[in-house]
């Protein structure tokens, strides 16, 4: 006799999370405060900015403290995911962010070989002078995406490059920069 096992019935969870990190660059301001400055278009050596052009947020489960500052703590287990995805004020409309790397410079090595991602997924657009119907349409979405190794604390760069519409047309470099905010890993 044969036993017959209901797979559809097994749940496996898994104590790992993504950890989604929204990076928001204040581009009027580093625009308007970097202008005829000196200012890196090469994006190995990105332009130092301090904290006050920068906020990062996560859900409250995976702060710690900082949220909606420069310098985010979070909260994670050995073997989650986190994923930086950069955004202007303006939501990338007027100019853009493009977070493209995040070095260590100091501490202990908490996340380990981050990868850029592309995904195209169907997702919610609201109607033409709507909102509704809501419609829905392939969006291109994007993000830096390293694995927690181990706990620790880590010192890293978030390197950027930000975009914009100097005549109003298509969208054009405007450098590189990169500010130094910490990551606490604890299990």
């Amino acid at each position: 006799m044969e036993n017959n096992i209901e797979v559809s019935n097994i749940s496996t969870r898994s104590s790992n999370k993504i950890i989604n990190i929204l990076v928001v660059i204040d581009t009027d301001s580093v625009i308007n405060d970097f202008k005829g400055k000196y200012v890196s278009k090469d994006y190995t050596k990105p332009t130092s900015i301090s904290h006050n052009y920068s906020y990062m947020v996560t859900t409250s489960a995976h702060s710690i403290s900082g949220s909606g500052t420069a310098d985010l703590n979070i909260k994670a287990n050995v073997g989650d995911v986190i994923r930086w995805t950069g955004i202007s004020e303006s939501g990338n409309f007027d100019s853009s962010v493009l977070i493209y790397g995040v070095p260590k410079f100091k501490g202990d090595n908490v996340f380990v070989d981050p990868t850029f991602k592309s995904f195209s997924k169907r997702s919610m657009t609201p109607k033409q002078g709507g909102p509704f119907p809501v419609t829905f349409r392939d969006q291109i979405n994007w993000f830096l995406q390293a694995d927690i190794h181990q706990t620790g604390k880590e010192h890293y760069n978030i390197q950027f490059g930000v975009y914009y519409r100097p005549t109003g047309g298509e969208q054009e470099l405007f450098g590189y920069f990169y500010w130094d905010p910490t990551i606490t890993v604890r299990n």
